[in-house]
C-alpha cells in the first residue's frame, strides 16, 4: 500500500472509531431477564447513556437499572417485554418500598423521578400503566400509549410539567386522544390533560365528565370552557391549576367533587350552575382570589373546608336551599364582611364553619322575621350584627 493510501485508510479508521465511541445511541438485547446492567457495563459507562433501545425480556431488576441511568433522555422499549420477576426500589415519603414487576405492566412509580427522561416508547404489549408511573418526570415531553393498554391509573403523569404530547394507538379499545388530550373511547370522559400545555382550553361538546385528577397541576392552564353536556367534575380534577382565573360551571352539573379546585389561587370569577346540589369537601380550598361568592338556588350541601382559606373573600350569598354547611367551610376568611342568608330556616353549621371570621363585625343579613331563629341556632348565634330585610 502506498503511503498516501495508507494514511487515508488510517484516518478513515480513526474517524470510524470516533463515530462509534461518541455515538449517543445504545442498543442492547436482553435474552435473560435481570442481565441488563451487566450488558450495559460492557458497552460504556452508565452516565454516558442518553439514548437507549432495549429489546428482549426485562424484569424488576432491569427496571432498577433503567432508573439508575441519570442522563437517559430517550428510551425505546417498544420491542421488549416486561415479565413478573424481580423488583425495583422507590421512595414513598420517608420510607422506601420494593415494587415487583408484573407481566406486561408499567407498575407503580416505575419511572417516577427520572428527571432527564424526555421521551419513551412503551412495550407494544403493555396492558396497564400504574399509579404514579411517571410521577415527576419533569422533562418528559411525549409518550405513545400502545393499543393493548386497558388502564391508566391515577397520577400516572403527575407533575410531568413538560408533557405536551400524549398519543394513543388508534385501535386502543379504551382510550383515545384528541390534540394530545386523553379521553375515554366514546369521548364522554376527559381523562388526562397534559400538564405542559399552555393557555385556554375548550372542552368539546358531548363530554359528560371531567375525570379525577385530569387537570391536576396544569400550571399553564389559564381558562377552561365547559360544554353544556357536562354533568360532573370529579375529585382533584383541577387541583393546583394556579393559572386558572375564571370558572363557569354549567347547569347540568349536579355535584363538584372533593378538592376539585383546591389550590387554584388565582381563581377569582366563579359562577356555579343552578343544577349543582353539592359542593364537596375541600372543593375550593385555598382559592385565594375569590372576593365575592353568590351560590345558586338549589344547592343543598357545602362540604367540610369547601372554601377554606379564601383569604380575600368579602361577601357571601347563601341561598335558601342550603341545608348544611360543614366545619371549616369558610375558615380563615378573615376579610369576610357580609353574609346574606336567604333561608328563613338557618342551615345547620358547625362551630368552626366560619372560624377566624370576625363575627362581631361581619354583617349577617337574613329574611324578615328570621332573626330570632338565627339567634337561637348554634353557630349562627355567634354573629352579633344580624339584620333583616
Amino acid at each position: 500500500m502506498k503511503p498516501m493510501k495508507m494514511i487515508s485508510a488510517l484516518m478513515l479508521g480513526v474517524v470510524c472509531a470516533i463515530v462509534v465511541s461518541c455515538s449517543t445511541k445504545t442498543e442492547v438485547t436482553v435474552d435473560e431477564a435481570g442481565t441488563l446492567l451487566t450488558q450495559l457495563k460492557e458497552l460504556k459507562a452508565l452516565e454516558e447513556i442518553t439514548q437507549l433501545t432495549v429489546k428482549g425480556v426485562l424484569n424488576g431488576e432491569d427496571v432498577a437499572t433503567l432508573r439508575s441511568l441519570k442522563n437517559l433522555a430517550t428510551l425505546d422499549l417498544s420491542q421488549s417485554t416486561i415479565v413478573g420477576d424481580g423488583a425495583y426500589e422507590v421512595v414513598l415519603g420517608k420510607r422506601t418500598e420494593k415494587v415487583r414487576s408484573k407481566q406486561n405492566e408499567i407498575t407503580k412509580k416505575m419511572f417516577a423521578g427520572c428527571a432527564s427522561l424526555k421521551s419513551i416508547s412503551l412495550p407494544s404489549n403493555t396492558v396497564a400503566i400504574g399509579m404514579s408511573a411517571f410521577d415527576s418526570c419533569v422533562a418528559l415531553k411525549s409518550i405513545y400509549i400502545p393499543s393493548q393498554v386497558r388502564l391508566i391509573a391515577d397520577r400516572a403523569f403527575h407533575a410531568c410539567e413538560s408533557l405536551t404530547g400524549i398519543a394513543i394507538a388508534p385501535d386502543n379499545a379504551i382510550y383515545t386522544s384528541v390534540d394530545s388530550v386523553v379521553y375515554s373511547k366514546d369521548q364522554k370522559r376527559l381523562i388526562i390533560y397534559p400538564a405542559g400545555k399552555q393557555g385556554d382550553y375548550k372542552v368539546p361538546e358531548g363530554v359528560e365528565a371531567i375525570g379525577g385528577g385530569s387537570f391536576r397541576g396544569c400550571k399553564g392552564l389559564t381558562a377552561i370552557t365547559f360544554p353544556s353536556s357536562l354533568n360532573r367534575v370529579e375529585f382533584f380534577a383541577f387541583q393546583n391549576c394556579i393559572g386558572l382565573t375564571s370558572l363557569n360551571v354549567p347547569d347540568a352539573v349536579v355535584s363538584l367533587d372533593f378538592f376539585a379546585f383546591e389550590g387554584c389561587q388565582k381563581l377569582s370569577d366563579v359562577t356555579i350552575g343552578k343544577g349543582v346540589q353539592k359542593i364537596a369537601e375541600g372543593c375550593f380550598w385555598d382559592c385565594q382570589g375569590i372576593q365575592t361568592l353568590s351560590l345558586p338556588e338549589g344547592l343543598m350541601t357545602i362540604g367540610k373546608g369547601a372554601f377554606s382559606a379564601s383569604i380575600f373573600l368579602l361577601s357571601l350569598h347563601i341561598p335558601a336551599s342550603v341545608q348544611e354547611i360543614g366545619e371549616d367551610a369558610f375558615k380563615s376568611s378573615a376579610t369576610l364582611s357580609e353574609i346574606i342568608c336567604s333561608g328563613s330556616v338557618p342551615p345547620a353549621i358547625a362551630a368552626t364553619t366560619f372560624d377566624q371570621v370576625d363575627k362581631a363585625a361581619c354583617k349577617l343579613t337574613v329574611p324578615k322575621g328570621a332573626k330570632g331563629a338565627y339567634m337561637r341556632t348554634n353557630g349562627w348565634n355567634a354573629f352579633k350584627n344580624i339584620t333583616e330585610i
